[in-house]
């Protein structure tokens, strides 16, 4: 309820500070055009009435759509608090006064300057309350990342209730799939859960009985029995929402200087203004122009130009870092960059890709029967290490072409050794002279399905066709199953890395696979199956020390890959070892470019992550970060943040809810356009494309 009480009253402060904009523009842009006409053409419309009506459009944009300004900056002297309403109001009063002492005495007339300087410092309060009600955005994300209703074993029968009705020592079932919905302890059941929302690690967690769980976290694959432990504000989830808030809430250091300046520069400007009249006075003796040179100082020392350069520049950088896919949210971003000393990153999916990829494998069988047999059990597994080593024996299925080019606009045609292979459009196929004879109908059901539909034949002659979509849907796999049974071989050439070409050539593949006739889990070591009459085993050094079976043969091979922080699974048949494959979260392209400019230029680079810490390093090594702080929870990223700063200015860059205390801490805070709505939320500036070139 807090929180919907202060994004209701920050939007409410968001729309009275646009009313004020709008208001003080439709009589400041007037004044303006008089300015401007007086000032360079020597044209007064109204003639020596002029002067008089900027004085009455002008009153309006100070006296009433400025009054907040006014009454704050005026409050400022009675309580010699001064601020930068303080200098604004001083400024703006003494200015607009002007006009009416013109008439009585020799004085330059400032009142439409007054105005002028109104309207603009308005228009920055709308956008300083337009981002705190952002921040509000983050809040309000943050709390719907939690589980709405929760299933407890009450009186022995599952009854599902509101989370707000869960109670401590209540046992929460959790089913796969579901997000756990407070933070536990497991009394029953084996699952791997998905953590990496909170600790930043691409890998699932396998969660025992005892295993302690954390609420808004995802079951995976096993039925969870959870006996609630925390609930409401002492969450794991509140206690991140409160290190969000609390960032939001403290200045940077420059903020401080800048408050402890206005602090000292309002009354030294009053003192030298009270100087300048006298000076005029002992000097001249003419107290009109003294009166007017002490005035003076008051305007020059209103933060106009300040006001107007501010905007521009940063209409200008924001518009040239869009260019280059670099988002700026927050202006003061720009000015604070330069000053940076240290720039700190996350690990998993800001220097990675942040989701596992087979890095290596070892064989000492036929390759396309290893990948054959690997493949086809762990299909039946949906660990993510599972689904990146099918993906992998997929894509085994490439064939390598000596020859490849694209037909703009209609397909692509290469040569693999002696025969010609084209795959495209229809357009393609009659420019080629190819008839679609055979399978002209299937064609024209998938076209008239708004599929589209590419082509293949060899050596001038058709092989098969495939129908491709948004997403890879049954109805095609049962036309490419169709055709493939009529004696069609069915063939896609990607000249890129498109996912889904990608996904559609894995599905294909997917159809190749061996059928298991026993299968399980072994939770936490691996899976074990049965073809035929073999017997596969895939697992870590846990599972085949359990099973008797040794890996002697490759022990050299596998320490190396852990020793990078790479996850190993050995695979057995028989009992006897035919393999290995080395998974890990695989650095992204740039990274390593990215980093190394950052270091010739002076940056010192951190990584600080929730991973481990051989991983950390290993990652670390591999794209050159100076220093390494692995094995940080949420809440002590945003301290690690702190403790770099005691050396200078830090730029974060992450893109994970998890990242979020840590942006907010942090005087930069960069975010991956790829990563968590959250983390962009949060971040000053995104990296709309998630390159760490943008950095």
């Amino acid at each position: 309820m807090e929180h919907k009480h202060k994004e209701s009253f920050e939007a409410q402060e968001m729309r009275l500070w646009k009313r004020r904009l709008l208001g003080s523009w439709i009589f400041a842009v007037p004044i303006a055009v008089l300015m401007i006409l007086e000032r360079l053409f020597n044209v007064m419309l109204f003639g020596e009435m002029n002067s008089l009506i900027i004085l009455m459009i002008g009153f309006p944009v100070i006296f009433f759509f400025g009054w907040q300004t006014i009454k704050g900056g005026v409050k400022g002297f009675f309580t010699f608090y001064f601020s930068m309403d303080s200098l604004i109001a001083l400024g703006t009063i003494i200015a607009y006064s002007t006009g009416i002492l013109g008439y009585f005495i020799s004085v330059q007339d400032y009142s439409g300057v007054a105005a002028m300087i109104m309207a603009i410092f308005v228009t920055g309060k709308y956008i300083e309350t337009k981002s705190k009600g952002k921040a509000s955005q983050e809040i309000k994300k943050l709390l719907e990342l939690g589980a709405k209703k929760a299933r407890v074993l009450r009186d022995n029968k599952e009854i599902e209730v509101p989370i707000k009705e869960v109670k401590i020592d209540d046992v929460l079932v959790v089913k796969p799939g579901e997000k756990i919905p407070t933070d536990g302890v497991v009394i029953k059941g084996q699952s791997a859960v998905d953590e990496s929302m909170i600790t930043g690690e691409s890998m699932p967690v396998d969660k025992n009985i005892k295993d302690t769980v954390i609420g808004a976290t995802i079951n995976q694959d096993g039925i969870l029995y959870v006996k609630a432990t925390k609930i409401g504000s002492d969450t794991f989830l509140a206690h991140i929402i409160n290190l969000v808030e609390e960032a939001q809430g403290t200045k940077v250091p420059i903020q401080k200087v800048a408050d402890k300046v206005t602090g000292i520069f309002v009354p030294a400007i009053l003192v030298l203004s009270v100087l300048t009249f006298v000076g005029w006075i002992v000097l001249f003796g003419d107290w009109s122009r003294a009166l007017g040179a002490a005035i003076s100082v008051l305007v020059i020392a209103c933060p106009c130009a300040l006001g107007l350069a501010v905007p521009i520049a940063l209409t200008v950088g924001s518009g040239m870092g869009a260019k280059k896919g670099i988002l700026i949210r927050k202006g003061e971003a720009i000015q604070t960059m330069k000053e940076v000393k240290t720039v700190a990153f996350d690990k998993t999916g800001t220097i990675t890709k942040g989701k596992p990829e087979v890095t290596n494998f070892v064989s000492n069988v036929k390759e396309s029967y290893f990948w054959e047999i690997t493949g086809s059990l762990e299909n039946m597994s949906e660990h993510p290490i599972a689904k990146a080593i099918v993906t992998k024996a997929a894509l085994k299925s490439y064939l390598k072409f000596t020859s490849f080019s694209i037909l703009r606009g209609r397909g692509l045609e290469g040569k693999i050794r002696s025969k010609k292979i084209i795959i495209g459009n229809r357009t393609l196929m009659n420019e080629k002279n190819i008839s679609l004879k055979g399978i002209e109908k299937q064609i024209k059901e998938w076209e008239e399905e708004g599929k589209t539909t590419m082509i293949a034949a060899e050596n001038s002659k058709i092989i098969g066709a495939i129908a491709v979509a948004d997403a890879v849907k049954d109805d095609s796999l049962a036309a490419i199953k169709m055709l493939r049974a009529r004696g069609y071989r069915t063939v896609m050439i990607t000249g890129d890395n498109d996912t889904t070409a990608k996904a559609i050539v894995a599905k294909a593949a997917l159809k190749n696979y061996k059928k298991f006739t026993g299968f399980s889990v072994v939770r936490g070591r691996g899976l074990e199956g049965k073809l035929g009459n073999k017997k596969i085993v895939i697992g870590n050094r846990t599972l085949m020390n359990e099973k008797g079976i040794s890996f002697k043969v490759i022990e050299q091979q596998i320490k190396s890959w852990e020793e990078e922080g790479k996850t190993t699974m050995i695979v057995a048949e028989n009992s006897k070892v035919i393999g290995a494959v080395a998974v890990a979260d695989a650095v992204k392209d740039d990274s390593i470019k990215a980093i190394g400019v950052l270091r010739r230029i002076g940056y010192r680079t951190v990584m600080i992550t929730g991973d481990n810490e051989t991983t950390a390093r290993a990652i670390a090594k591999q794209v050159g970060i100076d220093e390494v702080i692995a094995n940080v929870l949420p809440e002590e990223k945003a301290k690690k943040v702190g403790e770099l700063q005691r050396r200078g200015m830090v730029a974060f860059v992450g893109d994970g809810i998890n990242d979020a205390p840590a942006l907010k801490q942090s005087n930069v805070s960069i975010a991956m356009g790829s990563g968590s709505d959250i983390a962009i939320e949060v971040g000053d500036i995104v990296l709309v494309k998630g390159s760490l070139i943008g950095v």
